[in-house]
């Protein structure tokens, strides 16, 4: 597996989240987070990602 170490910045109700290594980066829309925040409790639940 490939593992990334990102930051995570808020700013004017958008969340950045930017791959420490090559400067990536993603902006999410704040009102997305709640369907994000599902999917990876579930992806927890099933096992697939770690806390």
């Amino acid at each position: 597996m490939d593992y990334s170490t990102v930051s995570i910045d808020v700013t004017k109700q958008t969340i950045f989240i930017k791959d420490t290594r090559d400067g990536e980066s993603v902006a999410i829309d704040p009102n997305a987070w709640e369907l994000i925040k599902e999917t990876i409790d579930q992806q927890i639940a099933d096992g697939y990602l770690d806390l």
